[in-house]
C-alpha cells in the first residue's frame, strides 16, 4: 500500500510529531507498505527522505490574510493531491486536527480512505466548538486512533461514542534508538545525572520537579535538555532555589547529545500535571535503561510499570505539601539506592522490549478500512 501521513507539526525538531511520524515510517517500510508525508504549518518550502525512500515534503502556508478555518484545508488538499497523481494514494492517515482538515477533501474528492489520530486526549468537553468538530472528524473518517487506552476512553466518553469505536495504539520505539556515536554536551560531572527531557511549559511539571529537588541532599546533577516559553520562568525558580550550581540547561539536543544524554543519565523525570496522552520520552527512557520518577497523569501508568517507574498521584494537586514530598521522597530513594535503579532500569528495558514502531504500525494497518476483520493484519 501507499500510506500517506498529514502531520502538523512534524517539521518541528526535536518534537512528539516528528518522532511518530520517522517512526511509523520505518515500521510501514518494514511491512512492505511505500510512506509519504506532508507537514503543514512549516515556515518553509522543504523535502527530506524518509525511511524507507519515501519522501516527507514540508509545505509553508503563504496565505497569512486568509483564516485557517477557509484556506489551510484546501490548500493541502492539493498538496496530497500531486502525491496521489505521481503514486496513487490508498489510505491517508491524519496526524492531529489541522491534518484531519486537510485530508477530509481530498479523500472525500478522490474516494481513499482515511484515519485520524488526535495525538492528545480530549481537552473540551460536549457542546463545545472543539468537540463539535472532533464529531464531525469522526464522523467524516474511516476510523479513530488514539495513542493510549487512557486517551481512547476519554475521547469514546466525550464524543459519546461505544466500546471498540476508537482503537488505541501505544507510540513505539525501536531497540536501537540509541546506537551511534556520543558526544556529552557539557563538562562530565562525577555525580549522578536526574534528566528531564522534554519541552520546557509549564504543563511538564519542571517547576515542581524543582521544588522537591530543593531538598535532596543527595549529590546529583539536574540536565534540563529543551526549550520553550516557560525557560526564562524555569531559570528564575532554579537560582531562586539555590539549585543553579546542581543544574545544567543545554536547551535542544538531537544526535549524538541526546544519545550520549540517554546513556549516561541516572534517572529520568519529568512530571506532567495535565492527562499525558502517552509519552515519547517515557519510551525512550525505558530504552535506555533509566528508571523514571513521574506523576500518573494521562496514560503514563500505561506507558511504565510499577516496576520501571516511581508514580506520583497528582489527582489532588492542591496537597503541595503531600505532592512535594512523595516527589523528593522518590529521587533521594533512587539516588541512595544504585542496586534500586539498576532493577528498575532492566524492568523498563523488558517492558518495552517488543513495543517496536512496527507493532505499532500492525495496529494502524489493522485499523484500515483495507484490512479484513479475523484475518492477520497487512503486511
Amino acid at each position: 500500500m501507499h500510506i500517506c501521513l498529514v502531520s502538523e507539526h512534524f517539521h518541528k525538531r526535536p518534537g512528539g510529531p516528528r518522532t511518530a511520524c520517522l517512526g511509523l515510517a520505518r515500521g510501514f517500510n518494514q511491512l512492505g507498505h511505500h510512506v509519504s508525508l506532508i507537514s503543514i504549518m512549516a515556515h518553509e518550502n522543504t523535502r527530506e527522505a524518509l525511511p524507507g525512500g519515501g519522501e516527507a515534503r514540508i509545505r509553508r502556508y503563504g496565505w497569512k490574510l486568509i483564516p485557517v478555518s477557509m484556506g489551510r484545508g484546501r490548500f493541502y488538499a492539493r498538496e496530497i493531491t500531486r502525491i496521489h497523481k505521481e503514486r496513487p494514494i490508498d489510505v491517508v492517515l491524519a496526524q492531529g486536527w489541522e491534518a484531519a482538515d486537510a485530508a477530509q477533501p481530498f479523500c472525500s474528492k478522490h474516494g481513499v480512505p482515511w484515519l485520524l489520530n488526535p495525538r492528545s486526549c480530549s481537552k473540551d468537553r460536549p457542546g463545545n466548538w472543539r468537540n463539535i468538530r472532533a464529531q464531525r472528524f469522526f464522523d467524516a473518517s474511516n476510523g479513530m486512533i488514539a495513542i493510549s487506552e487512557y486517551a481512547a476512553a476519554d475521547w469514546r466518553t466525550n464524543l459519546a461514542r461505544p466500546q471498540g469505536s476508537i482503537v488505541a495504539a501505544l507510540n513505539g520505539v525501536d531497540p536501537g534508538i540509541l546506537e551511534g556515536p556520543v558526544e556529552a554536551p557539557f563538562t562530565v560531572p562525577e555525580t549522578p545525572i536526574i534528566l528531564s527531557m522534554g519541552g520546557l511549559r509549564p504543563g511538564k511539571g519542571h517547576h515542581w520537579i524543582a521544588r522537591a529537588l530543593a531538598g535532596v541532599h543527595e549529590d546529583f546533577r539536574w540536565v534540563i535538555a529543551g526549550d520553550g516559553r516557560e525557560a526564562d520562568n524555569l531559570k528564575a525558580q532554579v537560582s531562586k532555589l539555590g539549585l543553579s550550581p546542581r543544574t545544567i540547561f543545554t536547551g535542544n539536543v538531537e544526535g549524538a547529545h541526546w544519545r550520549w544524554l540517554y546513556r549516561n543519565a541516572a534517572i529520568f523525570t519529568l512530571f506532567p500535571v495535565y492527562p499525558e496522552a502517552c509519552g515519547n520520552a517515557y519510551l525512550e527512557a525505558q530504552a535506555a535503561g533509566l528508571p523514571i520518577v513521574a506523576s500518573n497523569a494521562g496514560a503514563l501508568p500505561e506507558v511504565t510499570s510499577p516496576q520501571s517507574a516511581l508514580l506520583i498521584d497528582v489527582s489532588n494537586m492542591r496537597d503541595e505539601g503531600r505532592v512535594i514530598g512523595q516527589l523528593r521522597e522518590a529521587y533521594s530513594r533512587l539516588l541512595a539506592d544504585p542496586a534500586l535503579r539498576a532493577s528498575m532500569g532492566a524492568a523498563g528495558k523488558n517492558r518495552i522490549a517488543g513495543m517496536t514502531w512496527k507493532a505499532c504500525a500492525r495496529k494502524y494497518l489493522a485499523a484500515t478500512p483495507l484490512y479484513v476483520p479475523g484475518a492477520p493484519a497487512p503486511d
